[in-house]
């Protein structure tokens, strides 16, 4: 009987310290897209080749690397394009980046009824940052007729959860 309760006490000590861990925004992009720091230290050359074979995270990343000019000239407009392609195929990562760049007329003109469709696919598929702008634009009624809060409501939490600091 003392093995069972002292079985007992340590499982329970094992699931509230896993409960109690901090999920920040980091680690839930580490578990959505675990190779992310490595594209981060590819060099452009061969970021650009496993882009152009088609591995989806390369394309997301080299697509970043032109919207920003990061350790390449600066190309919004193949930038777009290069997510577009990507987003149309399904990838949560590259909708969010195409909202954003239409929100902010990156490289496209700004057209916030578009960039919205595109949040709301990222989010539907439980992209975090997807979430929080698809609740941020409901909340401030940017690319919808009005605001929408109790809606916007529903993906804060949904990101909130998931450690986004910002929804939170």
């Amino acid at each position: 009987m003392k093995i069972v309760k002292l079985f007992a006490a340590g499982l329970i000590i094992l699931l509230l310290a896993g409960c109690a861990t901090e999920n920040t925004t980091a680690d839930s992009k580490r578990k959505w897209h675990p190779r992310d720091r490595y594209f981060q230290t590819l060099d452009t050359t061969s970021l650009e080749s496993q882009a152009n074979d088609g591995d989806y995270e390369a394309v997301f990343h080299f697509a970043i690397r032109l919207m920003n000019g990061d350790r390449i000239g600066r190309d919004q407009q193949r930038a777009v394009e290069i997510a577009r392609k990507s987003a149309m195929s399904g990838d949560a990562r590259s909708q969010y980046l195409l909202g954003a760049a239409l929100t902010g007329g990156s490289g496209v003109p700004k057209d916030e009824y578009k960039a919205v469709s595109w949040f709301k696919k990222s989010a539907e598929q439980g992209y975090v940052t997807g979430e929080y702008w698809h609740g941020f634009m409901l909340s401030r009624g940017r690319g919808y007729s009005e605001p929408d809060w109790a809606e916007a409501l529903k993906w804060f939490r949904r990101a909130a959860d998931k450690g986004h600091e910002d929804a939170q």
